[in-house]
């Protein structure tokens, strides 16, 4: 059973990451709006004094960032709506006789704040960054090149400095984990509707952790009926303990199960074959010759595993 889920969570992960990137190119083709819009006034306003461009450049971007939140969330729902359907055939067919109470979906919340307050305050941070660096290059008489470096970065750098790209990192790590959530969440109704058959879970990673990493993430044993600390385990967090997460719950038919899984290094301990169908061939090589940076490794931003395939 444990193998199945963190199979299953493995191809999630994967999912995650071509989710964030759709948002992405939404988020990318919002910034090189801006970039036009600032070229055509830079073409049109010449005549128009610094309170007129500065006024006309929020209007623009009031609307563009409307447009850009009414796009990522249709991105969203439609990859949720499409997670629900998919994650439900997984779980009825990988245990017969169990069926998901379709009446019980999980509500579209991050650590108790809604995913539109999530996007809206990473989109007001944007906004002020936005504002800021322009209205200085207008009010300093800035050459074109200044913003336009702020808005594409530097060739020097390889265009990372622009003030988009910690936003980009910002948006990828909240749809990652809501996808992650999201999943998580439903497999966890599943077992939890059926705790007569699962009356304990366990947390599990199904990539284990870098082991440089100072804080390795605590794994707890619970009680279904109650979530209540088993095994001198810590109060439960909930299904994803922080952003960028990848633990998942795994169903226990007894607290004895919790002492014949290894719920950390679980995929190090895979067939070869299967290590290599996660990673690929080249990443293999590298993973197997234990000299490599994890998040090398396990960067999945490429993967092309969209719901019709999940």
């Amino acid at each position: 059973m444990i193998d199945l889920i963190l199979k299953r969570h493995i191809r999630i992960l994967k999912f995650s990451n071509h989710v964030a990137n759709n948002v992405n190119l939404e988020f990318y083709g919002f910034r090189n709006e801006l970039v036009s819009d600032l070229l055509i006034d830079v073409r049109d306003s010449m005549w128009d004094d610094s309170h007129t461009r500065i006024d006309k450049f929020i209007e623009k971007m009031h609307v563009k960032f409307f447009q850009l939140k009414k796009r990522i969330e249709s991105v969203l729902d439609t990859n949720l709506s499409g997670l629900i359907h998919n994650e439900i055939m997984f779980l009825e067919k990988a245990f017969p006789g169990l069926y998901y109470n379709r009446s019980k979906y999980p509500v579209y919340e991050l650590f108790g704040v809604s995913y539109s307050e999530h996007f809206n305050s990473i989109f007001l941070s944007l906004r002020k960054e936005i504002t800021s660096n322009y209205k200085i290059s207008i009010s300093y008489n800035h050459p074109d090149s200044f913003l336009l470096e702020k808005f594409r970065g530097t060739r020097s750098v390889n265009y990372k400095d622009s003030i988009f790209t910690v936003y980009h990192n910002k948006l990828k790590s909240l749809v990652k984990s809501i996808i992650c959530l999201y999943s998580s969440e439903l497999r966890f109704f599943f077992y939890f509707q059926n705790k007569e058959k699962f009356p304990f879970f366990s947390e599990s990673l199904p990539l284990s952790e870098s082991k440089t990493k100072k804080n390795k993430t605590e794994l707890g044993t619970y009680k279904m009926e109650d979530f209540s600390p088993q095994k001198k385990s810590s109060p439960w967090k909930g299904c994803l303990p922080h952003f960028n997460s990848t633990v998942t719950q795994i169903p226990l038919f007894s607290l004895a199960e919790f002492d014949k899984h290894d719920f950390r290094d679980w995929f190090f301990k895979r067939s070869v074959s299967y290590q290599q169908e996660v990673l690929g061939e080249k990443r293999y090589r590298l993973f197997s010759s234990s000299d490599y940076v994890y998040s090398q490794i396990f960067d999945f931003s490429k993967t092309n595993i969209t719901i019709a395939n999940l």
